[in-house]
């Protein structure tokens, strides 16, 4: 089944030092893809891993634009740059004085045929357990972060963290 969904996104254009805010239609096609953030951040670790600065994720959804909003904020990538309607490029972030890349571990914890939901209670009890990490859940409201969903008081599925 397909569905289509069309999206406004604002692009930065930057032409002879003047900055332009430019309303772009995007129409994202979605398709029921299997484990789309998974095989996304294993486009992101090959490229890591070859040590490039950039890297081009063939196939843009709903869901990951969602996540690159969302790893943008933390500065966990330098940014993102929607090249057409189904392709991304994302630019990488490494720690400076180490040399390293700023994702170390990553660890999924719904998959295709085990979805894991997480309530409001327990996640306060996984802030304190990983009182550093970053994850990303699934609610109504769409993909939100730990924060945000403490701030709202609601659960999801709890799709992966980064430690």
């Amino acid at each position: 089944m397909r569905m289509q969904v069309i999206l406004l996104v604002y692009l930065k254009l930057v032409d002879k030092n003047i900055n332009k805010n430019k309303v772009v239609m995007i129409n994202l096609i979605q398709k029921k893809r299997k484990r789309e953030i998974e095989q996304f951040f294993h486009f992101y670790f090959r490229a890591v891993y070859t040590r490039q600065l950039f890297f081009t994720y063939p196939f843009l959804t709903q869901n990951l634009l969602g996540v690159l909003n969302h790893l943008e904020k933390q500065a966990i990538i330098s940014g993102y740059h929607i090249l057409n309607v189904q392709k991304v490029k994302v630019f990488l972030h490494y720690d400076a004085s180490r040399n390293i890349p700023l994702i170390q571990n990553i660890m999924f914890f719904s998959s295709r045929g085990r979805k894991r939901f997480i309530s409001a209670q327990t996640l306060k009890s996984f802030v304190q357990h990983y009182p550093n990490s970053f994850a990303l859940i699934g609610t109504k409201y769409g993909i939100l972060s730990l924060s945000q969903c403490q701030k709202l008081n609601c659960g999801g599925e709890l799709i992966l963290s980064i430690i």
